[in-house]
């Protein structure tokens, strides 16, 4: 694995009126990465993540570096080159349900005018094809498919336009144990498939344990350790090992 760092948060805080959400952090994502933020409900891991993604400003003084760029910073023209660059899963699929499948997949592309209509509903069936689902669903809405196979779908646009980075929120929320597994080893598939750098939030420890090379554990607003999957059981950390406990199944 390369030790290039590919995105670099420095001192990054998040307040919301009087309350204060994130705290400080510090957080190196190298290329190649999988890293899987753990935390508590309210914890702020959320909150990281949007600040990661640009869809929430940070606090003054805060900053996210990708590829050595100050994303906030960066003129708006390179700041958009630079979050095309994103790709990203939704907790809850954020699929349009009045548009057909191979439009979702491909909704940014031809929101933009990147992309005709003939070439993205042949390049919604390869990205489905990637995800496990045949080209019988392109034509078909969100709404008639099953909660997992909209998760893939989900996951079909967020590869579509083979994205260095790609952000996991919850990919297993609201899966069956089945459908959550199946969905954890295709993102793992897939990252190393791509040679995605990847970020994922969630409390779920088997899908942790799929698809992490790295673990970070946020508890009330601040990053409280860092490590491997194979040493989270030996972390020392009271908080980690109190969570880890909790959520069981490890």
């Amino acid at each position: 694995m390369s030790n290039k760092v590919k995105i670099s948060v420095r001192n990054l805080s998040k307040s919301f009126d009087e309350k204060v959400v994130l705290r400080r952090v510090n957080l190196e994502i190298e290329e190649g990465q999988s890293l899987v933020i753990i935390g508590g409900s309210g914890s702020g891991k959320s909150v990281l993540l949007k600040c990661i993604i640009g869809l929430l400003q940070p606090d003054s003084g805060s900053k996210v570096f990708f590829n050595g760029d100050n994303i906030a910073s960066t003129h708006i023209k390179n700041r958009q080159y630079l979050i095309e660059k994103f790709g990203m899963l939704f907790q809850g699929g954020a699929l349009f349900d009045s548009l057909p499948i191979w439009y979702n997949i491909c909704f940014h592309m031809l929101h933009q005018g990147l992309i005709t209509v003939k070439n993205a509903k042949a390049l919604a069936e390869q990205k489905l094809k990637m995800v496990g689902i045949s080209s019988e669903a392109l034509n078909l809405c969100p709404a008639q498919l099953s909660g997992g196979m909209q998760k893939r779908v989900g996951l079909a646009r967020a590869i579509a336009n083979n994205p260095d980075i790609i952000f996991f929120d919850e990919p297993t929320a609201g899966l069956d144990p089945i459908n959550a597994q199946n969905v954890s080893e295709l993102i793992a598939s897939l990252s190393k498939e791509l040679n995605a750098t990847t970020v994922t939030i969630t409390h779920d420890m088997v899908c942790m344990k799929r698809i992490a090379n790295k673990i970070a554990m946020i508890h009330s607003g601040n990053i409280v350790w860092q490590g491997t999957k194979e040493n989270i059981e030996n972390s020392g950390n009271s908080s980690v090992d109190a969570f880890v406990k909790a959520a069981g199944n490890f």
